[in-house]
């Protein structure tokens, strides 16, 4: 098996473990989460850095707009839903820090 995506899930693994023990099952989920969205695009190479880096050296733009249509993708979906605050379930905006402070 390749050892960094070892090293990355025991890492995913015990971050969700601490965000459980601290603040409890929300949190082990945000994790969770977190971790595995950050790895799909990472794999996918779906970086903002790489995409600005070939627009400017290579003059190719399409992984920036592809970056711009998923920002405004989510904003006119999730906007709405936050305002709204109804339908099928209550949508409502958190914020949920981890820290160790």
């Amino acid at each position: 098996m390749n050892p960094p995506l070892v090293v990355a899930l025991v890492g995913l693994a015990a971050l969700s473990a601490l965000a459980y023990g601290e603040r409890g099952l929300n949190y082990a989920f945000a994790a969770l989460i977190g971790g595995w969205a950050g790895f799909a695009l990472y794999h996918a190479s779906f970086g903002f850095t790489g995409a600005w880096r070939r627009l400017v050296r290579e003059k190719r733009g399409a992984g920036l707009r592809a970056q711009m249509l998923l920002i405004g993708l989510t904003c006119a979906v999730s906007f709405p839903m936050i305002a709204w605050g109804e339908g099928w379930f209550e949508a409502r905006g958190y914020i949920l820090p981890m820290g160790v402070a």
